[in-house]
């Protein structure tokens, strides 16, 4: 992962920041934003790039993308933190670090965004910037479980699509290019702002006409 300091995230480092990412007790969220679910059991997603259709809402398996900030302290107590730190702020001692986190959630979680977020409306191209920050505890356990990070606005090129295609997304996932492969004459359903869902028939007759041809 390249900064745009010119200095590079290790790929190993990343692995054990992410693991600490879900263990840590306490995250502030400034914005959270529904970019994915799955629909009526299906466990395709398909990556939507060009934010036509809406999966804005929490259904099914889902993917939230959380702007949010890991205190001073907090960077102090954990080492592979503290080393993100130095990477994206070299030379400077150690301050709050904003980070954006792509997190998986399940059927069970959806009532907590209810109860962590009652403000917050989860609509098509949302930002959804609260209007203060909250303090999220065990963000794992309520908020959902990270598969991917970054320093907010410090990475280069980073394609958000491409990364979670390549991301640790669960079992519950099977991501997919966008109109390559599904057949949108077929699409049982479309769903926010970068994913869509689909029917896993629809990507099967596409497959089957491509090698009729």
């Amino acid at each position: 992962m390249l900064l745009n300091n010119s200095h590079i995230i290790p790929e190993t480092l990343s692995f054990r920041v992410l693991k600490a990412l879900r263990h840590i007790e306490k995250l502030q969220v400034k914005a959270i934003t529904c970019i994915g679910h799955t629909h009526d059991r299906n466990k395709l997603i398909t990556l939507n790039q060009d934010h036509t259709v809406n999966t804005s809402h929490l259904e099914g398996e889902s993917i939230v993308r959380v702007l949010c900030t890991v205190s001073k302290k907090r960077i102090l107590r954990n080492p592979d933190i503290k080393e993100l730190h130095d990477l994206v702020n070299p030379g400077v001692p150690v301050k709050p670090l904003n980070l954006t986190i792509y997190c998986a959630v399940n059927r069970l979680q959806h009532n907590n965004f209810t109860n962590i977020f009652p403000n917050t409306n989860f609509t098509q191209n949302s930002s959804g910037v609260l209007k203060k920050p909250v303090k999220v505890v065990t963000p794992t356990e309520t908020v959902g479980y990270p598969v991917l990070f970054l320093p907010t606005n410090c990475v280069l090129n980073f394609n958000e699509a491409e990364a979670l295609r390549e991301a640790e997304i669960t079992s519950n996932f099977q991501i997919v290019r966008d109109d390559t492969i599904v057949n949108t004459q077929e699409q049982a359903a479309t769903c926010c702002s970068l994913l869509s869902c689909t029917t896993t028939t629809a990507s099967t007759n596409q497959r089957q006409d491509s090698t009729s041809r």
